[in-house]
């Protein structure tokens, strides 16, 4: 039934009286918990939140925020965006009573959603991420539902979003490298299906471009959440003869266990290898390593701030923060 279903639909396939069904929407008491059970799993199974139980949940008591995280855990916890972007939302819905409930969109965050608006009636959602044509910000917009979104994203305006120029860091990169003379430069990522992924991944082919270099596609590697793959992937280079004269890695747990591959195999950095960070995490001062220097922490303040306003005003507001690119010994030389 989709955007059709009407709250006679939701009582007749749940088998219950529309005033039943009036009362679960509204989150009253007086309603056994099988038989709201039974309603919620109907309206989740025909994919659709009428707009009206939005304005009753986005109105209600609660005072719960829902976060989701990545689908790759263990990337999750190895990460500093996601560490230091949490510590910032901490703070502001701290500061203002609220509490923030986390779930793991396991690769369906729709459902996740659907989950925390209908069960656990939180007042707005907090999204680290997105992908192109994202279903979940069009069921969030299509639903009134207060949100912010960390990140970039495509498709969408109008919407609560705090991000950066990520095209044009990476050009910035990329450029510099390319003027050092290092023509073969890969990239690694944990995940290239994501909205931010994807413009770093714009800003490294315009590069390549102007550049006049080729656009090789076996230098852009995908999927590495852990020193093994990230071994493979440079096994590859090697046993190819095509190992790259840089790197640019998308986190520094990555970059991490690149340099311990580079250690032990006796690569020289940045003499053989130059080796690039786009986080700028606390070792990397020390280890002298190149970094993309973004402000994670003001950005999920922002957020939560963004998403604070948007419960009692209704406004959206969309905020790009300035990069600052540091080079260090592991790139320079």
């Amino acid at each position: 039934m989709g955007e059709n279903l009407t709250i006679i639909d939701i009582a007749r396939l749940a088998g219950v009286s529309k005033s039943t069904v009036s009362r679960v929407l509204n989150n009253e008491p007086n309603v056994k918990p099988k038989t709201k059970e039974v309603v919620l799993r109907v309206i989740g199974e025909n994919g659709y939140l009428p707009n009206e139980m939005a304005r009753t949940l986005v109105k209600s008591k609660s005072k719960l925020v829902g976060l989701i995280t990545p689908f790759q855990c263990r990337s999750f916890y190895r990460n500093e965006y996601f560490r230091d972007v949490f510590t910032g939302l901490s703070n502001v819905f701290k500061a203002q009573a609220y509490d923030i409930l986390t779930a793991s969109g396991s690769g369906v965050e729709l459902d996740t959603i659907k989950k925390f608006a209908l069960t656990y009636h939180v007042c707005g959602i907090v999204l680290l991420y997105s992908i192109p044509d994202d279903p979940s910000l069009h069921y969030l917009v299509d639903n009134r539902i207060p949100f912010s979104l960390i990140g970039a994203c495509e498709g969408f305006s109008d919407i609560n979003q705090v991000t950066y120029n990520f095209r044009a860091a990476m050009r910035e990169i990329m450029e510099t490298l390319i003027r050092q003379g290092r023509h073969k430069i890969a990239f690694f990522a944990s995940d290239t299906g994501l909205a931010t992924t994807r413009a770093y991944l714009d800003g490294y082919t315009t590069a390549l471009a102007k550049a006049g270099l080729p656009l090789l596609e076996h230098y852009l590697a995908g999927g590495l959440d852990d020193e093994a793959a990230v071994c493979t992937a440079m096994e590859r280079f090697r046993h190819s003869g095509q190992t790259p004269d840089a790197v640019i890695v998308s986190a520094d747990a990555i970059c991490l266990d690149l340099l311990r591959y580079c250690r032990r195999k006796g690569i020289r950095v940045p003499g053989d290898l130059a080796v690039f960070s786009l986080e700028n995490g606390p070792s990397n001062e020390i280890l002298d390593i190149s970094s993309l220097d973004l402000d994670y922490i003001e950005m999920g303040a922002l957020a939560g701030k963004m998403l604070a306003d948007t419960m009692q005003t209704g406004k959206t507001n969309r905020i790009e923060l300035r990069h600052r690119v540091i080079h260090r010994g592991s790139s320079l030389g």
